[in-house]
């Protein structure tokens, strides 16, 4: 007479196959990515063949409006491009973080670099997409998509730096709260832009 299977058992069995297999997939998502918990206040240039995103949002209290700005840079402090984007249906300035992260994947994807660093002063996202854990519900979806769409590129660096060290991307940020029907890509910059970028460059060049 053939084995028999208590349904307890089985049960247990399938549990312990499903997190063995999201274990897997996890350690999966996560190749090619590195996480750097960047503690300089000051804007700090990506490795040699990187480029640096640098992410920011606003969203506005009693509102379903938010927005953002991503800084692409060099590794020689160069801005090649700046978007600002604007969010709408968004409820709260955490979902308005994640989404710009969303955003600048998206520009990074269809700018076709390959080596690239993500940075933002938003701990929880940033903490979220590097651990795969303590994810607040109200992102988690944004930030497994974002995990996903990660793989697209060959070197992923994910870097959180202090608030003072993403005043470019903050400064743009600020700017997206203006009228904006679709995202506007520039290669030539807002004076107050250029200017706190060249002090970047001062900075990370003493």
């Amino acid at each position: 007479m053939g084995e028999v299977w208590k349904p307890d058992v089985v049960v247990s069995m399938v549990v312990c196959r499903f997190w063995e297999f999201k274990e897997v997939q996890l350690n999966y998502t996560k190749m090619g990515q590195e996480f750097v918990c960047a503690s300089s206040p000051t804007w700090l240039p990506p490795l040699s063949g990187f480029v640096k995103y640098n992410i920011d949002a606003n969203f506005q209290l009693h509102s379903t409006l938010g927005g953002g700005g991503v800084v692409f840079r060099d590794s020689n402090g160069t801005i090649l491009y700046t978007v600002m984007f604007k969010q709408f249906l968004c409820s709260s300035a955490l979902v308005a973080e994640a989404i710009s992260f969303h955003h600048a994947i998206y520009w990074a994807r269809s700018l076709g670099y390959q080596h690239v660093c993500f940075e933002s002063d938003a701990k929880l996202v940033v903490n979220a997409l590097a651990e795969g854990s303590s994810c607040p519900t109200k992102i988690t979806s944004v930030v497994f998509t974002i995990n996903r769409e990660l793989q697209a590129f060959s070197r992923t660096l994910l870097s959180r730096v202090q608030r003072s060290g993403n005043r470019v991307a903050h400064a743009l940020a600020q700017l997206s709260r203006e009228p904006l029907d679709f995202d506007r890509v520039f290669e030539t910059f807002p004076p107050l832009i250029a200017a706190l970028a060249l002090g970047d460059a001062v900075g990370f060049h003493v």
